[in-house]
């Protein structure tokens, strides 16, 4: 048997608040600080999904290495997407027809 790993502990972080805007200038997908993760509103589908995830795991591990996180955005994501999980985008029923 190997060595056992310490518990691995996370911040402790009320409600989070998501901010879209163009990230370009920042040169990033996301960002994450304090309680807020903020998300380039040009992201959709899955690759938003990682992204979200991966800036809460910013938030709730904020010691933990960038290779980690990015790890643990992407497996998450991949999971979840694999279970049906979607967003459902506003407006996305604008163009539908009553019958």
């Amino acid at each position: 048997m190997g060595e056992v790993p310490e518990p691995v502990r996370f911040a402790k972080v009320g409600r989070v608040r998501v901010v879209e805007q163009k990230l370009g200038r920042e040169r990033a997908w996301g960002m994450a600080a304090g309680n807020t993760i903020w998300l380039d509103e040009r992201l959709r589908g899955q690759r938003r999904l990682e992204v979200t995830l991966h800036e809460l795991m910013h938030l709730l591990y904020p010691h933990e290495t960038e290779e980690n996180v990015d790890h643990a955005g992407r497996l998450l994501s991949r999971i979840l997407w694999r279970q049906g999980w979607r967003r459902i985008e506003s407006g996305a029923m604008s163009g539908a027809t009553k019958k």
